[in-house]
């Protein structure tokens, strides 16, 4: 799940809230800061809902888990693949025996929920995720709505958000091998200013080091950074807030929040 919530939060670039940016001088120094970035705060609103009521089987993912929880591609893959022991036999009373396991802690519960993802919550577990996921598919085979309750937050992507970010920047992808080398000289060539920030964790899959992005934020009121972007985005490389955009749309479209 695409964390927009948590983008530039936990950075490996210094500040939360900031990303690195580089000025070059006519001297031929580069001066780097650490520039906030206010856009972002209101890319996501969050709403809290303390006694929020919902079923079992509404928990379509979990925050951690002892076992890799991205091998499996959903919460019924989860049980199959890691719970065999524990989702048989498919009677009531083993799903209460799970689903009332001490791990669980039914009297404190809480949930996130994400406009982005469409319907369905996300428990934030410290443990149980053997034994809720266990309940979880017995109830589903039995038909079976048992009723939890606990704090949610849900977030949402912000049309007004976006807009006054990409008003302001350039968002353009490219790869993490390249940022500080070729790119960096290119940049310095032209003294012309950017940004630098890490992407939204699991925005992007890949494997090895090579393959990574990172985003380039290029300010659209500076002549160098708009031509820069101009070229960037004309040679191909990945416009972040088209993706930004669309996810927006596609939220909009689906009504995942009404």
């Amino acid at each position: 799940m695409v964390r927009w919530d948590e983008w530039l939060d936990i950075s490996n670039f210094g500040k939360t809230g900031c990303i690195e940016y580089f000025r070059f001088q006519s001297s031929g120094s580069t001066e780097k800061v650490q520039l906030a970035v206010g856009e972002v705060s209101s890319l996501v609103q969050e709403e809290t809902l303390v006694n929020h009521r919902c079923n079992l089987t509404d928990v379509i993912g979990m925050s951690s888990s002892k076992k890799k929880v991205s091998s499996a591609k959903d919460m019924e893959t989860f049980a199959q693949m890691f719970c065999p022991d524990y989702i048989k036999p498919v009677t009531e009373s083993r799903m209460r025996e799970m689903i009332t396991y001490p791990s669980v802690k039914l009297d404190d519960m809480t949930f996130s929920a994400f406009s982005w993802t469409g319907r369905g919550l996300y428990w934030n577990n410290d443990d149980g995720s053997h034994h809720l996921s266990a309940a979880r598919h017995i109830a589903l085979q039995l038909g079976i709505n048992w009723p939890l309750k606990g704090r949610l937050s849900r977030y949402t992507l912000s049309k007004r958000g976006a807009t006054l970010l990409s008003s302001r920047w350039h968002l353009v992808l490219i790869p993490f091998s390249a940022a500080y080398s070729t790119f960096m000289d290119a940049m310095k060539g032209d003294k012309c200013p950017f940004g630098l920030s890490e992407m939204p964790d699991n925005l992007h899959y890949y494997h090895g080091v090579n393959k990574g992005l990172n985003v380039v934020w290029l300010d659209r009121h500076d002549p160098k950074a708009e031509r820069a972007a101009t070229g960037l985005l004309k040679a191909g490389f990945p416009d972040l807030g088209r993706v930004l955009e669309g996810t927006i749309n596609d939220c909009i479209e689906e009504n995942h929040f009404d």
